[in-house]
């Protein structure tokens, strides 16, 4: 399929400066330059009411989805918009094919960090950070949590893909198109399908481990001095128990990337849903510090 954008001629241009650069030196120019663009997801636009039959609808979600913007971000796809980047290697703008063949690139590099496998559709997505997104990209970021902190612990929950799945647009809309026995019989189909084997859509232990919110802040300066001059951030909260909204817990609710500046100090930045809705850059310490009284929040999890 595809994709809704290409990227920018703006952007390409600013891209260009960092030609020859590390990949970690291009995470911290790209990210920068992206900073200040609104908050904001992809939603489907697909009218799904032609479909009638469960295996048609699961059929359609399983070969399409693969969009992406760069006029707005919500905090995952920033993460892989900056790292789809930073590991596409050089561009030369001098032509347009040249152009053209870096943005390919960039497209393959951007699937093989949002679906499984490269298979660029919903129902391949890492749609789970802990369980998905993290161990699908394994061959690019590596989990150094333990290593930051020397009292390591773990975030645990169980993540009930199937019960999440049936709660998501477009599937829910189109349960919600039948009544009573009939829409038990799709629900128990669908269940079906997209637990198996193929889809993975079941119930999964999850364990994350991370450095605690509390030990940070007692000493934020050791913390830093151990984090790397780039990483990814995630924020922990064992066991949030979300099942009522969207099905399922979830042990990770934020992405971000860290930037370690020349005087040692580390920014976050991110997209935010809070304030102006943009993507932000903030100084780690103070976002972490305004979650001291989170009954949730408990630490971050590091990848580098």
């Amino acid at each position: 399929m595809q994709s809704a954008a290409r990227i920018p001629d703006l952007l390409l241009t600013k891209v260009v400066t960092a030609n020859g650069k590390s990949k970690s030196a291009k995470i911290v120019q790209y990210s920068e330059i992206l900073l200040g663009l609104p908050y904001g997801s992809i939603t489907y636009s697909q009218d799904f009411s032609q479909f009638n039959r469960v295996e048609d609808l699961l059929s359609f979600i399983a070969s399409s989805e693969f969009r992406y913007k760069f006029d707005k971000f919500d905090c995952v796809t920033y993460v892989e918009t900056v790292l789809a980047l930073a590991i596409s290697g050089d561009i030369d703008v001098s032509s347009d094919g040249k152009r053209d063949e870096f943005i390919k690139v960039f497209e393959d590099n951007l699937k093989k960090i949002r679906y499984r496998n490269s298979q660029d559709a919903y129902l391949y997505r890492n749609h789970f950070t802990s369980i998905d997104w993290i161990p699908n990209n394994s061959w690019l970021l590596q989990d150094i949590s333990n290593e930051i902190t020397e009292w390591p612990v773990q975030a645990k929950c169980l993540i009930k893909k199937d019960t999440w799945l049936l709660k998501q647009a477009p599937i829910n809309d189109f349960i919600s198109r039948f009544i009573n026995e009939q829409k038990q019989k799709i629900i128990t189909d669908i269940t079906e399908i997209v637990t198996s084997d193929h889809y993975g859509y079941k119930e999964t232990p999850s364990v994350v481990p991370y450095i605690r919110l509390v030990d940070y802040l007692q000493d934020p300066a050791v913390y830093e001095q151990r984090l790397p001059y780039v990483a990814i951030i995630n924020i922990v909260r064992p066991a949030w128990d979300l099942e009522a909204i969207i099905g399922t817990q979830l042990n990770i609710s934020h992405q971000g990337i860290l930037v370690k500046d020349n005087d040692g100090y580390i920014k976050m930045r991110h997209a935010s849903t809070t304030g102006l809705k943009l993507v932000v850059e903030t100084p780690l310490f103070d976002y972490l510090e305004a979650f001291k009284e989170s009954t949730t929040i408990k630490g971050f999890n590091i990848l580098a």
